[in-house]
């Protein structure tokens, strides 16, 4: 049960519990004496509990929305906290929860999250389809990044022939002040790129993989990119699987994609990469500050692409888009897909439409 059911069941479990609040419920059966009341009053939270589970049950969603056909998209979630933050191993894919929307088990004109297995989503792998995994940054709930996921998904990717993965992982929450926070979610970011590039290793070779990334999601597809260049490259020295990098304003230090620097052959082990930076950004303004007090490195999503401390081949494989006059200040997920024009371009993008 996710974690948005156990907190509408709590509350409703404290109204129920809690007698002076719940004594006004009395006047809806003035006529009845104390044992009629009490047994109208129990049918009454009965029927609350069942409407509170049939409205919560597995985040239920319209079956059309939008003119979008949720019955005929494949969209999947992956929660990732059910295994270690700190450490990925390949072994630990096992433990992932895999879900996936399909129509609900009641018949009704619903969608809901069904549970299922690794070995489920990679018998729906098809080489030629594109895979698209979604990852957000920190202080997103699971809910957040389903919901974040589902607009992403209307506004990229409706009615395209693709896969959706949403990939959520536990970054919500402040563990100690503001710099032990971040510090803690990069490295937790950092090990879900692993996750991510031993879960890749699963999937059939030369398969079309669009990997997105907000935030501090950036850093877990940089991650991806090098673990998989490092630890299984093919005999050419090629990506087992054909990736796309689509950054969204990357928590990333804008150093660390030069060649020689942590993340140097991330941009160029890939087919294309599309960076979407805002100088304005009043979040990223202060990424300096995560680990220096003064004089840190700028993030790439607000400083954008140091393009002449790379190579010609390398420049060639990337485009950056200021998008600061779509956004403004704001570092939030949903006003990136403001634009139509762009929204357009960023679906070619991931649908290997544009060369």
């Amino acid at each position: 049960m996710f974690c948005a059911q156990r907190r509408v069941f709590s509350c409703l479990f404290q109204i129920i519990a809690f007698q002076p609040i719940c004594q006004p419920l009395q006047n809806f059966f003035p006529n009845k004496g104390p044992m009629q009341a009490k047994k109208q009053r129990n049918k009454f939270y009965i029927v609350v509990f069942l409407a509170a589970f049939a409205a919560f049950s597995s985040f239920a969603v319209p079956l059309r929305a939008a003119g979008i056909d949720y019955s005929e998209e494949d969209i999947w979630l992956v929660d990732s906290r059910s295994v270690s933050p700190c450490r990925a191993t390949e072994e630990s894919l096992e433990k992932l929860r895999f879900y996936r929307l399909e129509q609900h088990p009641s018949g009704r004109c619903r969608l809901s999250w069904e549970k299922a297995s690794l070995e489920e989503f990679l018998a729906t792998n098809d080489p030629s389809r594109p895979t698209v995994i979604l990852i957000q940054g920190t202080h997103f709930s699971l809910k957040d990044d389903i919901e974040c996921g589902l607009y992403f998904h209307k506004r990229l990717l409706a009615n395209q022939n693709c896969r959706l993965v949403i990939w959520s992982w536990p970054s919500e929450g402040y563990i100690g002040g503001f710099r032990q926070d971040y510090q803690i979610k990069a490295r937790y970011a950092e090990v879900q790129g692993q996750y991510i590039a031993y879960f890749l290793k699963r999937f059939e070779p030369d398969s079309l993989v669009s990997l997105v990334g907000f935030s501090y999601g950036a850093k877990s597809i940089a991650e991806t990119v090098e673990h998989l260049r490092r630890e299984s490259p093919t005999e050419d020295g090629r990506l087992p699987v054909q990736c796309r990098n689509f950054f969204i304003a990357p928590a990333i230090d804008q150093w660390s994609i030069i060649p020689g620097r942590r993340y140097g052959q991330t941009l160029g082990s890939v087919e294309k990469s599309l960076v979407i930076y805002n100088p304005i950004d009043k979040a990223l303004k202060f990424y300096p500050m995560i680990f220096k007090f003064c004089g840190g490195p700028q993030a790439l999503g607000r400083s954008g692409v140091p393009f002449a401390s790379l190579t010609q081949e390398v420049r060639d494989k990337i485009q950056a888009i200021d998008i600061s006059f779509v956004v403004g200040k704001r570092h939030e997920f949903f006003p990136y897909f403001n634009s139509q024009r762009l929204n357009q371009e960023f679906s070619d993008f991931l649908m290997y439409k544009s060369p």
